[in-house]
């Protein structure tokens, strides 16, 4: 880690998938309607706005984590999320259940003195075990980004 600031891309890979097949639900969803079932709407409606997305996601520069002395910033659609190194105590691979498989995360072990969002992180902690997540979306494996995550707050979080 020489640098002064890290940033990690999203994965295109996966936006692209999101893409591929939010355009076939789509098109199941057109044909449904087409053939007098109305519940084709709901397919539309729903994988349309996946698809409205994962363009979002295809975009250069739409999702990135950007890490430096600072904290951790990730780069979303609506507000970016902010932390600095004294609001985290560590990162860790963690997994939320989806249906027949696990999805991984990167989870987040605020420190004792973060405060903000308490109720919401107790609320996230007792339903899905993480008081709260990165996802995993990124052009790094979730270990790989854990671990990256961790060295940085090792190096930045040391007081000069």
């Amino acid at each position: 880690m020489d640098s002064d600031v890290i940033v990690v891309s999203g994965n295109k890979m996966k936006a692209a998938l999101v893409f591929l097949g939010s355009t076939a639900f789509v098109a199941i969803g057109v044909a449904m309607i087409r053939s007098g079932d109305n519940d084709g709407w709901g397919a539309v409606v729903f994988f349309g706005l996946c698809l409205l997305v994962s363009l979002y996601m295809l975009m250069p520069n739409a999702i990135r984590l950007k890490i430096d002395k600072n904290g951790v910033e990730m780069k979303t659609l609506f507000k970016p999320i902010k932390l600095a190194w004294s609001d985290v105590e560590t990162f860790y691979v963690g997994g939320i259940r989806t249906g027949l498989s696990t999805t991984k995360l990167i989870g987040i072990k605020y420190s004792s003195t973060y405060n903000k969002a308490r109720a919401g992180r107790q609320f996230s902690s007792s339903l899905t075990g993480m008081e709260g997540a990165l996802p995993n979306h990124f052009s790094k494996s979730a270990e790989e980004l854990c671990a990256l995550l961790n060295d940085a707050k090792r190096r930045w979080s040391q007081p000069i």
